[in-house]
């Protein structure tokens, strides 16, 4: 299982949040497991992440191939 750790830090009354990659999952905790961590697709974040900076990485695969293929010339 690949771990990324994102943030670790306090939060309210005297409690630690973190946000955390793991494998294709972004968990994200600051009730100290009180409540449970809550879980969800990395997708998910990546996708409104690109709302949010009104980007479209549609054809980033495009992108990313024409280049590879540039280097093989």
């Amino acid at each position: 299982m690949k771990r990324t750790p994102v943030y670790k830090g306090a939060a309210q009354w005297s409690r630690t949040a973190y946000l955390t990659l793991k494998d294709d999952v972004v968990e994200f905790d600051c009730s100290d497991e009180e409540y449970g961590p809550i879980r969800f697709p990395l997708q998910m974040l990546l996708d409104a992440i690109d709302s949010h900076m009104d980007k479209d990485r549609s054809d980033w695969d495009v992108t990313l191939t024409d280049g590879l293929d540039d280097l093989d010339s």
